[in-house]
C-alpha cells in the first residue's frame, strides 16, 4: 500500500526556524555569547561560493556575526589546520565541515553530527572519531 503523499509549506517553516533562531541568537547575545558562522572556502567553485553567500546573509538576517577565510585551491594541509586552530584560539565554538571531517575532529572538542537540520549523534572528538556509524557514514570506515 502506498502512502499518500503530504504537501508541506517549506516558505512556512522556514520562517518559523528563522525565527526561533532569531530568538536564540539573542538568548545567546544576552548570556555574552556571540553566535555566529565561521567559513573557510578552499578554491574558487561558483556553487560553494553562492552557498557561502547564502549562508553570510542569513547569519546577517538572524542577528548572528559571519567571518569568512577565502583560500585559494592551492592552500595546504598545513595552512588550512593553522586557520582551523587560530579559529578555535579566537573562541569559534562551531566549525560545520563539510569535507575533511576526520581532520576537523582531529582538531576539535566536541562533534556534532547534523542530519536534514537535526543533530543525530554528538560528543567529544576522540568519542565521534570511534562511533561506527560516524567511520562508516563519514569517515569512509
Amino acid at each position: 500500500m502506498l502512502n499518500t503523499p503530504t504537501l508541506i509549506d517549506g516558505k512556512a517553516i522556514a520562517q518559523k526556524t528563522h525565527a526561533a533562531s532569531r530568538v536564540a541568537a539573542a538568548e545567546l547575545r544576552a548570556r555574552g555569547f556571540t553566535p555566529g558562522l565561521a567559513v573557510v572556502l578552499v578554491g574558487d567553485d561558483p556553487a560553494s561560493r553562492a552557498y557561502v553567500r547564502a549562508k553570510d546573509k542569513m547569519c546577517l538576517e538572524l542577528g548572528m556575526h559571519s567571518i569568512k577565510h577565502e583560500l585559494p585551491a592551492t592552500t595546504s594541509q598545513a595552512d588550512l589546520i593553522a586557520i582551523v586552530r587560530q579559529l578555535n584560539a579566537e573562541g569559534i565554538s562551531i566549525l560545520l565541515v563539510e569535507q575533511a571531517a576526520r581532520m576537523a575532529l582531529k582538531l576539535a572538542h566536541r562533534g556534532y553530527v547534523m542530519e536534514t537540520g537535526q543533530i543525530t549523534i554528538s560528543g567529544t572528538a576522540s568519542e565521534l572519531l570511534a562511533d561506527k556509524r560516524v567511520q562508516d557514514a563519514y569517515l569512509g570506515g
